[in-house]
């Protein structure tokens, strides 16, 4: 009983996503979808999986890994990329939000506040993003100035070895020392964050638990809940606007879905195996790398 609970929903939804992905190919050819061959479709379920998997030890919604592997490794269009990477991430904040709430990891005002916020940023952001369809290039520069925020972040987090204790109220939270609400900081955060996800297509997960954790001075297990909980809405609302587009391949995206579902369950179970910091510093080398590729990109 103990196992249905925790893992029974998950089951589910794999089941469900299993199901949606057999049907999408027995409806149309791959060729329809702009999937080239099997190999590709074994290669969206890994990238899936290494993003559930680093998601789950990092506390990522796994945009930021699927995204650049789309774009850059399988041939996808910034744009498609961008519409269906955010797709995929719905599925893998719902697992994990739920895995946290069972475990009361979650705070619903938190939530509510950064999600009514947040929709309507992405809601903005996703008009500024149809600006910019006709302009890939200038596209890549906003994504390639975009990822040096988790560069530098997860970089500077890895140099100074940062663990839970420093993030659990030993310091001046941001509210404490700038004077601003604590509703109005959440409300602020969770535009911001919609805004770039309806822009450029990432989940925000890497914005909001700093957010949280320095901002409230929260535990992380809290912030990661909390995020997890309150970007649903938000991911939803930008994959609709997407989807309706045209720019949601969704076999590309049960495969990915698939793979971060189970990797993200994986994670969960090996971060006590793993050095928090050491995985924030190689990717925040990684998430360098991605900047610069996407800025000469713009150049190039």
């Amino acid at each position: 009983m103990r196992f249905l609970k925790t893992y029974g929903f998950v089951i589910g939804l794999l089941v469900c996503l299993v199901f949606s992905l057999v049907v999408s190919l027995y409806l149309h050819p791959l060729s329809y979808y702009g999937i080239k061959s099997v190999p590709e479709i074994l290669l969206l379920l890994l990238v899936g999986f290494l993003a559930g998997l680093l998601g789950g030890l990092l506390g990522l919604g796994g945009g930021v890994i699927m995204l650049p592997a789309l774009d850059f490794w399988l041939g996808y269009s910034s744009p498609a990329a961008i519409g269906t990477a955010l797709f995929a991430v719905i599925f893998t904040v719902i697992s994990g939000a739920y895995g946290h709430y069972i475990r009361g990891n979650t705070s619903r005002q938190i939530s509510r506040d950064i999600s009514i916020s947040g929709v309507v940023g992405i809601l903005v952001g996703s008009y500024i993003f149809t600006l910019l369809l006709g302009e890939i290039k200038l596209l890549n520069l906003c994504m390639g100035i975009f990822f040096l925020l988790p560069a530098y972040l997860m970089t500077r987090d890895g140099i100074k070895r940062q663990n839970e204790s420093h993030l659990n109220g030993e310091h001046e939270t941001i509210i404490a020392k700038y004077h601003i609400q604590r509703r109005t900081w959440l409300l602020g955060l969770g535009f911001v964050v919609g805004l770039l996800t309806g822009t450029l297509g990432l989940g925000g997960g890497f914005l909001l638990v700093p957010g949280i954790t320095y901002g409230l001075g929260l535990s992380v297990h809290l912030a990661v809940g909390s995020t997890m909980l309150s970007v649903i809405p938000i991911t939803i609302a930008g994959s609709l606007v997407k989807l309706a587009q045209g720019l949601v391949v969704l076999p590309a995206v049960f495969c990915l879905a698939i793979g971060t579902v189970t990797g993200a369950q994986l994670g969960a179970a090996l971060i006590k195996y793993f050095q928090a910091w050491a995985l924030k510093l190689v990717f925040g080398i990684y998430f360098l790398y991605v900047a610069i590729k996407y800025i000469s990109a713009f150049w190039g």
